[in-house]
């Protein structure tokens, strides 16, 4: 203990300054990367962790932005830790000042939290929390973006306190440390708010009123594009009556007489009633079929753990959605077909993204035809199932002049949205009303299994074609 003792110094040792300086520096592209990856909407790139689609070199994330985004993160983040890891062994050898070397462990201490709560962040995706529009998974941001601020102030403060100028010129304490807790407050507080919109934006609705509905349609008025229904008590605005509500075109193509659904009633300020988000009623055998599918994914899901994700060569979940026109669509009807997958929404303002996908499938269509592709179908699922219902997705297809007869859109409820996007390994988070999101297009064979996938936008219609049996 003593040799250990007399080999500790206050003195200005160059290598180790220079060390610290280093850390401080590479502190700042872990934190540019991690930054980049949130805004891009790359957190789940990888449904695993603490490998990347099981490995340390995972297939496409030198090609994916947000694959590499999130990858060089977790890369970058692992640096990280071995520097923070060396700074304290040698602090701890060769430093006489006690409160320096405690800084270095706390350094330490945040480090290895950042790398548990980032797994957590992705392993907890999937797991929704009562009364928020945030998943557990979600939440965690909060606490690893706060977190890594710390930890930025901790290695700079470390990084000072080995130069030249603080050891050997009595650099005033008092006033370091001042100016040093003015930086931490000021990011503390920059994140917390930060955080703060990012919930309050998940959250907004927008400023009209809403009420949720239930109730059964008695009549079509087509004419009028007035549905007429027999609703149940809303409770605290009005009592159970019979009303006319103005709908979609979409929605009233999908309206039948006797048919129970819930939605939303919006009044309007000329004294009409209009529904929007309407969907079968809960109690319905439909409802109760997508309900089962969904638990079944999610069991399935919690069951694959870490193996969530379905490479190339394994089979496609089962699942149970509806489509474009109100009915239950279930995996086991492509059985024996060709199927192409992607996901889209309907609101998608890029250019470049969802449109651009839907129109290749519009090209692949054409084309499979043409080439005597006889048993292909093309499904689209929505990213946005709270907003994107059964009529939602039929004015779009309708708006495009869309061959439904080998081209669905299904939607369904957000948990078995979810689900799919953590098996399919695709990327879906609201920024405030902008739903970042990445793209991936998948073939899946005859025997239900993925064929061929490709992620972003950049792929030919001619080569998935050419991948097709005929």
């Amino acid at each position: 203990m003593a040799s250990a003792d007399t080999s500790r110094t206050v003195t200005h040792k160059p290598a180790l300054a220079l060390f610290a300086g280093l850390g401080s520096a590479w502190v700042f592209v872990l934190v540019t990367l991690g930054a980049f990856t949130t805004s891009i909407g790359a957190g789940m790139a990888f449904p695993d962790w603490p490998l990347s689609n099981g490995s340390i070199n995972p297939d496409g994330w030198l090609s994916d932005i947000s694959k590499f985004a999130e990858h060089s993160h977790r890369l970058t983040g692992a640096v990280m830790g071995l520097i923070t890891v060396g700074l304290v062994v040698w602090l701890w050898r060769r430093e006489a000042r006690e409160w320096l070397r405690h800084l270095a462990l706390w350094a330490l201490g945040i480090v290895l939290l950042q790398g548990i709560i980032g797994g957590k962040r992705v392993l907890l995706h999937s797991i929704e929390v009562p009364g928020f529009h945030m998943s557990l998974g979600e939440m965690l941001r909060i606490p690893h973006g706060i977190l890594a601020q710390v930890y930025v102030c901790l290695l700079i403060a470390v990084a000072v306190a080995c130069t030249r100028q603080w050891i050997e010129h009595g650099a005033p304490l008092g006033t370091a440390v001042r100016r040093t807790g003015v930086v931490c407050c000021a990011l503390l507080l920059g994140g917390l708010g930060c955080s703060r919109d990012a919930g309050a934006a998940a959250a907004a609705k927008p400023g009209e009123e809403r009420h949720a509905i239930r109730g059964e349609i008695l009549k079509i008025d087509a004419a009028r594009k007035v549905l007429i229904v027999q609703h149940e008590e809303i409770k605290g605005y009005m009592p159970a009556m019979t009303m006319e509500f103005l709908v979609s075109d979409g929605d009233l193509a999908l309206a039948k007489a006797g048919q129970r659904i819930r939605a939303e009633m919006v009044p309007s300020k000329d004294g009409d009633f209009r529904l929007e988000k309407i969907w079968p009623d809960d109690r319905t055998t439909e409802a109760a079929a997508v309900a089962a599918g969904a638990l079944q994914l999610r069991q399935d899901t919690h069951t694959r753990g870490k193996a969530a994700y379905r490479e190339v060569g394994e089979p496609v979940p089962d699942f149970a959605l509806y489509d474009q026109t109100g009915k239950v669509v279930q995996m086991s009807r492509f059985r024996g077909k060709q199927l192409l997958v992607n996901f889209i929404f309907t609101r998608c303002p890029v250019a470049t993204m969802c449109p651009a996908a839907t129109a290749k499938f519009m090209a692949v269509q054409k084309l499979a035809r043409a080439a005597g592709v006889k048993n292909l179908e093309l499904v689209s699922i929505t990213l946005d199932p709270a907003y994107d219902t059964p009529g939602v997705l039929k004015d779009y297809a309708d708006q495009r002049g869309i061959d439904t007869a080998n081209f669905s859109f299904l939607t369904g409820p957000e948990t078995a949205i979810k689900d799919l996007l953590a098996q399919f390994g695709v990327i879906a988070e609201f920024k405030g009303d902008l739903l970042q999101h990445t793209l991936t297009t998948l073939l899946v064979n005859e025997g239900g299994k993925i064929a061929h996938r490709a992620d972003g936008s950049v792929w030919d219609p001619a080569d998935f074609v050419a991948k097709m049996n005929k």
